[in-house]
């Protein structure tokens, strides 16, 4: 059975959050409620989140365009910002404003936001998605990236508006090639009830024996009593007939109690079952990997790794008029993501057959449940490697010299390194060309 948003698009009607909740909530599933316009948000006096929409986040790229956690406090925390620059809370067009630097998209998010509840509603979502798109390093590099016009992009974007509830923030991802395993990120920000609440991060990695991995802070004994409870609310989406029940989406919601509350469906990879257990001895300069997400046929594969990006920041003709680093999409197998920039990354990570996220789990951990892009390095990719170019035997010395071997053959350097995984256990090596 296929996945009937991506069989057609059009059925996502531009709002995939919104459309899929809506869908959800129609099969049983709880889902925070949802107001038809900002004002409806506003009048509700409830704290409630301004979420981006784009038909391509379903199936493309996450950290797309921002959303927008609002309380009046933020309001008023944003006209703050807008008196000191002397702005008309109730008729600022962010584009007009000369001191606002075209990377700015903090500050042109405060100046949109200041408007909320003082200029028209109409007025307020266009500045948001002027944000979102003008100042905006992410969706200016995708559209860069990819082709996509940027008139057409801010065109097609909208936004919906959905009430932020308390308790814990949380995503589920069944393992991509062990069946009956499920990654779980959770995590409560100080101050996230509207009070002071602890700060609160977990991953947990659990199959058919419990959990088999836990990282950073505990579970209580009731989330972990729950946790039962949230793989069948995970499979109880997973399989609603619009979705494909071999897919293994990035799925977030919300827990407040022992109640579990659906906010966003978000695909990733088929489920790829191993086919082997990897049992034997390390061979000679061989390593294990931290952790590993995706299995590999039981002879490995060799990609070709791209451990820096010389051709990029580099160029052997630079132009007058160049600014600094312009990545392009490239021919690479596999990569560490040695750069700055994430969204060459978020894009790079769905045509990769492996991905290197370094050798620390506890800070891999971190970084999942903070960016999403780390998310996506570790679930859209064939294979998520935790393994440093650093540990790698030659790998530490030839990054030194890909700048000269560049500018030598100009050819882009990619290291050879084969990769054998079950799903469970990772060893890697770097091979001879």
């Amino acid at each position: 059975m296929k996945d009937v948003y991506v069989a057609d698009p059009s059925l996502l009607r531009g709002t995939p959050k919104l459309t899929i909740g809506d869908y959800a909530e129609r099969n049983g599933i709880l889902v925070p409620r949802r107001f038809a316009t900002l004002d409806d948000a506003l009048a509700s006096g409830k704290p409630f989140i301004i979420r981006s929409e784009h038909t391509v986040e379903y199936d493309g790229p996450s950290d797309l365009a921002d959303s927008y956690p609002i309380t009046q406090k933020t309001i008023i925390r944003a006209q703050k910002y807008g008196a000191d620059a002397a702005l008309d809370p109730a008729a600022t067009d962010i584009r007009t404003i000369k001191s606002l630097w075209k990377r700015d998209a903090p500050m042109a998010r405060y100046y949109a936001i200041m408007q909320i509840g003082e200029a028209p509603s109409e007025h307020v979502i266009e500045q948001l998605k002027i944000a979102n798109m003008e100042y905006s390093y992410a969706t200016q590099s995708f559209c860069e990236l990819t082709g996509y016009d940027k008139e057409t992009f801010m065109r097609e974007s909208a936004f919906s508006f959905w009430e932020r509830l308390p308790g814990f923030n949380r995503s589920i991802i069944a393992d991509s090639a062990v069946k009956g395993r499920y990654h779980i990120f959770t995590s409560k920000e100080k101050g996230a009830d509207y009070e002071d609440s602890p700060y609160f991060v977990n991953y947990s990695s659990i199959d058919q024996r419990g959990v088999q991995l836990e990282l950073l802070d505990p579970f209580t004994d009731e989330m972990r009593i729950d946790l039962p409870n949230v793989i069948a609310f995970y499979e109880k989406v997973r399989n609603l007939p619009n979705f494909d029940p071999n897919h293994c989406p990035i799925m977030e919601f919300q827990t407040v109690g022992t109640e579990h509350f659906f906010l966003q469906y978000h695909r990733t990879r088929d489920f790829d079952p191993t086919t082997f257990k990897l049992e034997r001895e390390l061979e000679a300069e061989e390593i294990k990997a931290v952790l590993v997400r995706g299995a590999t046929p039981p002879e490995g594969v060799v990609v070709r790794t791209s451990a820096g990006y010389p051709e990029f920041y580099f160029p052997r003709e630079k132009p007058r008029d160049w600014k600094g680093p312009s990545f392009a999409i490239c021919d690479e197998d596999a990569s560490f993501d040695e750069h700055d920039q994430y969204m060459f990354s978020e894009v790079m990570s769905r045509r990769r057959t492996a991905q290197f996220i370094g050798d620390n789990a506890g800070i891999i951990a971190t970084n999942i449940l903070g960016y999403h892009l780390s998310r996506s390095l570790m679930f859209k990719p064939k294979i998520s490697v935790g393994v440093g170019w650093d540990q790698i035997e030659k790998c530490n010395e030839e990054r030194k010299h890909m700048r000269e071997e560049w500018k030598r053959t100009g050819i882009p350097p990619r290291i050879p390194i084969r990769v054998i995984s079950d799903g469970t256990t990772c060893y890697v090596k770097r091979m001879d060309v």
